[in-house]
């Protein structure tokens, strides 16, 4: 359908736009996270120290995946995974400000479970992600992302509105999750396969759980 205005702001923010019969973003961009692309915010810079935040503890052996880049593949996934890295951290405070609304809305324990792990993951994905940043860039000490600064409040959203949310937001959960998997299949049998594959496993079920939000609002 034809974009509005607010629309084509809204997607430029978060994503690579072409020109073409359909508007196409990249699939790991899901809408609502709060740190991301805040218009007018002030900028801040979050610092992970590699050996304070396990930046390197993930459990996959990368450096031999990527010692043979040449300097234009490194920038490009440098870059690529900084995105991530910034994206991931984002979708921390996502999840914990949708645990905070379901709880006040009464939600059951089995949908914050869900929830909480999904935050887990997010957690466990930025520290992939810094990882890979940290081995293309040779980091020796810390890495940093750009973030804007959070919000002055937070507005409690009715439960029509977060199932409007959370409806939108499983396809392009889907969406991410299958690009992963895809990608993961290029890299059969190498350690950075098996973490794509990990990361895409859990987009795979952060959906679910957003199909489960969706039923219970429905419910009642």
């Amino acid at each position: 359908k034809p974009m509005q205005h607010k629309d084509a702001v809204s997607f430029h923010q978060f994503g690579e736009m072409y020109q073409c019969n359909e508007l196409k973003f990249i699939p790991q961009i899901v809408f609502g996270r709060p740190l991301i692309n805040k218009i007018g915010a002030k900028e801040r810079v979050v610092i992970f120290e590699t050996d304070k935040d396990h930046v390197n503890d993930i459990g996959y052996d990368l450096e031999s995946f990527i010692k043979n880049f040449d300097q234009e593949k490194r920038q490009y996934e440098t870059e690529r995974w900084t995105m991530i890295a910034k994206e991931e951290y984002s979708s921390i405070a996502s999840f914990s400000l949708l645990l905070f609304e379901l709880t006040a809305h009464g939600a059951p324990l089995y949908l914050q479970e869900m929830i909480t792990k999904a935050i887990q993951d997010e957690i466990k994905h930025t520290q992939m992600a810094l990882n890979m940043v940290h081995l293309l860039t040779h980091s020796t000490k810390e890495n940093q992302l750009k973030l804007p600064d959070l919000p002055d409040s937070i507005v409690l959203k009715s439960l029509k509105v977060i199932y409007q949310d959370t409806a939108r937001d499983l396809e392009a959960e889907y969406l991410s999750a299958q690009k992963l998997k895809n990608e993961a299949s290029e890299y059969s049998g190498c350690e950075y396969g098996d973490m794509l594959n990990e990361i895409a496993m859990d987009e795979f079920r952060h959906a679910e759980i957003g199909k489960e939000i969706c039923k219970w609002i429905k419910e009642n």
